[in-house]
């Protein structure tokens, strides 16, 4: 590793100082953890860290990373938050408290995205415009939607198969779709297998319709690859 250091500051490609530092680990106490979980504030979606020009470097902490590496012991003071906050503070408590694998984020999560799914009467299309989009799939650049079903399944929690069979109910791609830069439709299959073998941990899931219905949509090339 020192080797490769060395190459790259000489190269002009890391700052000289990374031969001599020393890193210390970081330690957060209960004072910190509270900062750090009122730094998110909903004002941008998670997203915002990545959505930026390749000349641009971001040097700051990013509040849910260092809350995700502090683990369970953070996830009290994220339930307390979300139970308090509203709007979009709330969902990105949520999605914090799914990415630990806390089921308390399952009714925020699915409330949100049922929002989604009534106001715009579909499966909704990607609406921020990301930089340096390529062709699909991109999972740097998905529906809102999509990533809320990401952390939703990151919960194994079978309170949310209602939304799962929402999902795939309204999933009827076609080779096209595939393709469109706006619809996720492949992300968003790929979502409602993740749901689907969620519910599929239960021998009384309801949703065996709702995965052959899945299994049966048309087929591409890219289609194949998220179903195998």
């Amino acid at each position: 590793m020192a080797k490769l250091q060395r190459r790259l500051v000489e190269e002009g490609l890391l700052p000289e100082e990374v031969l001599t530092r020393r890193l210390e680990p970081v330690v957060y106490d209960d004072r910190d953890l509270e900062r750090l979980v009122d730094a998110l504030t909903g004002d941008h979606p998670f997203y915002h860290y990545s959505n930026m020009r390749m000349n641009e470097i971001f040097t700051g902490r990013i509040p849910i990373v260092e809350i995700c590496s502090v683990g369970p012991r953070v996830i009290p003071v994220l339930t307390r938050e979300m139970h308090r906050a509203s709007g979009q503070r709330k969902v990105q408590l949520a999605q914090t408290l799914a990415m630990l694998g806390s089921r308390e984020a399952v009714p925020v999560l699915a409330a949100e995205i049922e929002r989604l799914l009534d106001e715009d009467g579909d499966l909704p299309f990607r609406r921020e415009d990301f930089m340096y989009v390529q062709l699909p799939p991109d999972y740097g650049a998905m529906p809102d939607v999509a990533y809320l079903l990401y952390s939703l399944g990151m919960t194994a929690d079978e309170r949310s198969v209602p939304v799962w069979e929402k999902i795939v109910k309204r999933l009827r791609p076609t080779e096209e779709d595939f393709r469109h830069k706006l619809k996720g439709t492949f992300l968003l299959c790929a979502r409602g297998m993740l749901g689907c073998g969620t519910a599929w941990q239960s021998e009384s899931s309801p949703t065996a319709p709702s995965t052959a219905q899945l299994s049966a949509a048309p087929r591409s090339g890219l289609y194949e690859q998220v179903s195998t």
